[in-house]
This record gives C-alpha cells, sequence and structure tokens, in this order.
C-alpha cells in the first residue's frame, strides 16, 4: 500500500469535506519572516468549528467510510 496522495485524491478529499467546514486564513508576520530570513505562511485551522486542524482529516475518514460502505465493500 503507497503512503502518497496524489492530486487528484486531496482534490477529491476536498470536495467531500468542503461543505462541512470553514474556509481559514492564511496569515504571515513580518517579525517571524525577518527572524528566519524566509517568508512563513501560517494556516489558521485553529478558527475551524472543533479548534482544531485535526477535524480535516477525521471528517475526511468519516465521510469516505460512509461513501465506501455505501457502495459496498468486500476484502
Amino acid at each position: 500500500m503507497s503512503t502518497e496522495i496524489s492530486v487528484a485524491e486531496m482534490r477529491a478529499a476536498h470536495k467531500r469535506t468542503a461543505p462541512f467546514l470553514h474556509n481559514t486564513p492564511i496569515m504571515s508576520s513580518e517579525n517571524i519572516n525577518e527572524k528566519v530570513g524566509v517568508p512563513v505562511l501560517f494556516k489558521c485551522e485553529h478558527l475551524q468549528k472543533t479548534g482544531s486542524f485535526k477535524v480535516r482529516g477525521a471528517l475526511n475518514s468519516a465521510v469516505l467510510a460512509k461513501e465506501l460502505k455505501a457502495k459496498g465493500v468486500v476484502s
């Protein structure tokens, strides 16, 4: 089993989870950028309904499991 995720898989996960999530901002800090010498961007996932970035993976797994269950799974 490959652990690599394709762009198509990322887009599919986004499509599955988007209706349930907030669009969170991406911010930058001039102070931090100057200290480290490169631009640093912060994705503010703490502004999600749950206050955590972890909701994306958990929600994707739950929605995906529901879709697979509806199709039927054989192992």
